[in-house]
């Protein structure tokens, strides 16, 4: 039984693994950049978040109010590019043997999402 469950494992890791999915430039390329772009992302907010105090949010009033440095707020811009990334992958590699421009798109608005919240990250710290 284990013998098996090991095989069926393999095969389908082999599956995977030569797939015409990764043989495709513009897919190995969509997915690389938006695993960077994602990686990129929790390494911005992991840097500035040890060394500087993040304002959450501006109130009406003039004073700025500061939560610690750890909170896990900040955390939630990466975990859902994440998420994101990770369905639109699935959906990609799904579709792709039957509709290429799907997964072309999907992977697509993966990496448009990613550099999306790199750049919310960054103005956020500015303002």
């Amino acid at each position: 039984m284990k013998n098996r469950l090991l095989k069926i494992i393999h095969s389908i890791k082999e599956n995977f693994k030569y797939s015409p999915f990764w043989q495709n430039r513009l897919i190995s390329f969509l997915f690389s950049f938006s695993l960077i772009s994602n990686l990129t992302l929790w390494i911005l907010i992991i840097i500035k978040s040890r060394h500087t105090i993040i304002p959450f949010y501006k109130p009406i009033s003039s004073s700025i109010t500061y939560l610690i440095p750890y909170s896990q707020e900040i955390y939630l811009l990466p975990i859902t590019g994440l998420f994101i990334f990770l369905i639109n992958f699935i959906l990609a590699y799904y579709l792709f043997r039957t509709e290429k421009f799907l997964s072309y798109l999907f992977l697509g608005q993966s990496l448009f999402i990613q550099i999306i919240l790199i750049f919310t990250f960054i103005f956020y710290l500015i303002v």
